[in-house]
């Protein structure tokens, strides 16, 4: 299922990535296709980040941890927020549809979790984000398709037109 997914990013230049986890500006994303065409899309960043974008209060500077009672009096902002700047689409423009979608708590981060429902939609699938792009220039996110080790990955980044 991995080949059905078409990802548009910015090349890497056939060299690895190595994922570090809430860094700054850096958000991963991991998807799933399942064989009820149900992708899940897990989102992960940075708490500060979340804050930053989201317009909430979840990071605990102090300590550098989200705090789960605040993240989740904040959880609808946030899904709201990631489900924005996320979609999946089919080879003709139609868009998928999203489930419920949930946030949990990861030490200093947040992972978003959304299930885009693609049943009907045509092949390719793609995924488009810009989650945090909207808020810092220099922000990246690391997407692994599939799971396992033989997962495939890449970059996306801002386009920069100038």
């Amino acid at each position: 299922m991995i080949g059905a997914v078409l990802v548009l990013l910015v090349s890497l230049f056939g060299s690895s990535l190595t994922a570090h986890a809430h860094q700054i500006n850096l958000t991963n994303a991991r998807l799933v296709v399942g064989p009820d065409r149900t992708v899940d899309v897990e989102v992960t960043m940075r708490g500060s980040d979340v804050d930053r974008a989201a317009g909430t209060r979840v990071f605990d500077d102090s300590t550098n941890l989200v705090q789960p009672v605040a993240l989740a009096a904040a959880s609808a902002p946030i899904v709201a927020y990631v489900e924005a700047h996320t979609a999946v689409l089919g080879g003709d423009g139609s868009s998928c549809h999203t489930g419920v979608s949930n946030v949990a708590p990861d030490g200093d981060g947040v992972v978003v979790r959304i299930p885009w429902v693609c049943a009907g939609v045509a092949d390719p699938l793609q995924y488009r984000s810009t989650v945090l792009m909207d808020v810092a220039l220099d922000a990246r996110q690391v997407v692994l398709i599939g799971t396992g080790p033989d997962v495939a990955q890449d970059l996306l980044a801002r386009r920069c037109v100038g």
